[in-house]
């Protein structure tokens, strides 16, 4: 996974953990969250991750220009939930994050790491 450090790292690891959250919930269904502690958990991690990554600071902020600004903002507040909050977990944002708002926002944040690194 990338280092965080460069203001390219951010989007690319958004787009690595994104993925794998949805690749992780391939086949599966919410009701899987009740009754799979290590699913729920792994991947509350990966949207964590995605919440982190997407945490911008003053550097970074003319990287993104303006792009998936809100949904950024909501990653960042429900990655805060996931960190700081007992559970229970909340399962259906959860479930939200990984089957609806990931495969939105995976075309631009593709776009942003193409742009950023066209040699790959």
């Amino acid at each position: 996974m990338p280092r965080l450090t460069d203001p390219e790292d951010y989007p690319r690891a958004m787009l690595l953990y994104a993925r794998e959250a949805i690749a992780l919930a391939h086949n599966r269904e919410q009701a899987d969250l009740d009754n799979d502690r290590i699913f729920e958990l792994a991947l509350a991690h990966l949207v964590q991750n995605v919440g982190t990554a997407a945490e911008t600071t003053r550097r970074n902020r003319q990287f993104w220009n303006g792009r998936l600004e809100r949904e950024r903002a909501s990653l960042l507040n429900f990655r805060n939930r996931i960190a700081h909050d007992s559970d229970p977990m909340d399962r259906n944002g959860l479930w939200h994050a990984v089957t609806v708002s990931f495969p939105t926002i995976i075309p631009t944040l593709e776009k942003i790491v193409a742009a950023n690194n066209p040699a790959q």
